[in-house]
């Protein structure tokens, strides 16, 4: 196979070929960008072109969009095109600033009350107001109820924290509510005093240990465990406490009879 040569004609034809297709793009290209409007950018993808940070689409014209004092252009296509700056809200078309009381300090939200107080102090008429500790008390980490809890082996009263008077047989109940202890287990809380459990026979106490259950093929009554009585043909439930008939037998009264 033979090269290609070219006459210097032909080399002179290419050259003027290629200069021909580069000055078509770039008339391509001008074209594009001065089809682009003032204060616009052509897509990173796709067609089209948006208004640059600080202008609004309309039409086919980017128009600038005014920005209050105190606030910075957004490149969102919604809402105002512009935000406020940390410490100030949106009032209307202008930025008005957030107003921080003593002891509290900017919460970095959005609205007129983007503050909370310090610990030690809670929100109060736009203000913050000192929470006062009571004795046998402590500050709290939560930011509803008082504002502070009571220590150990004493409970929140409406005046403040009292002691528990743990009685008889009973031991302190640290779960922050209730009366502040417990019964020792096989006794039962009566008023303010721990009461044994008295357990009939056939009986045991529960897992609490304040209650009792009568033991498998026994009901429960007032004060006892009465034995159940089996009718033929009957078998006693999983609870225990009740019967069943066997299949195919049928339940009638109190007997199970044949189908």
């Amino acid at each position: 196979m033979t090269g290609l040569s070219l006459t210097p004609f032909g080399a002179v034809a290419l050259v003027a070929i290629g200069a021909t297709c580069w000055s078509a793009n770039s008339s391509l290209a001008k074209t594009a960008d001065s089809a682009l409007p003032l204060n616009a950018e052509a897509r990173s993808y796709g067609r089209g072109w948006d208004c640059a940070k600080g202008f609004r689409r309309q039409g086919d014209q980017c128009l600038a969009i005014k920005r209050p004092k105190h606030a910075y252009f957004t490149k969102s296509t919604y809402g105002a095109g512009w935000d406020c700056l940390h410490g100030y809200y949106v009032e209307a078309d202008h930025c008005e600033a957030i107003n921080v009381p003593e002891n509290a300090y900017l919460d970095g939200s959005r609205y007129s009350d983007g503050w909370q107080c310090n610990r030690g102090y809670r929100k109060s008429e736009g203000s913050c107001a000192p929470i006062i500790v009571p004795r046998n008390a402590y500050l709290s980490d939560s930011s509803y109820g008082s504002g502070w809890k009571c220590e150990r082996g004493h409970r929140q009263t409406s005046t403040g924290c009292s002691p528990i008077v743990v009685p008889a047989n009973a031991y302190p109940d640290t779960r922050g509510y209730g009366p502040g202890w417990k019964c020792n287990r096989g006794y039962t809380q009566v008023e303010n005093k721990c009461r044994q459990i008295e357990l009939p026979q056939n009986a045991y106490l529960v897992a609490d240990g304040d209650e009792w259950k009568c033991d498998r093929g026994f009901r429960k009554g007032r004060d006892s465990c009465r034995p159940i009585v089996l009718p033929e043909h009957a078998y006693l439930r999983r609870s225990g406490d009740d019967w069943a008939c066997q299949r195919p037998y049928r339940l009638r009264g109190d007997a199970c009879i044949e189908p």
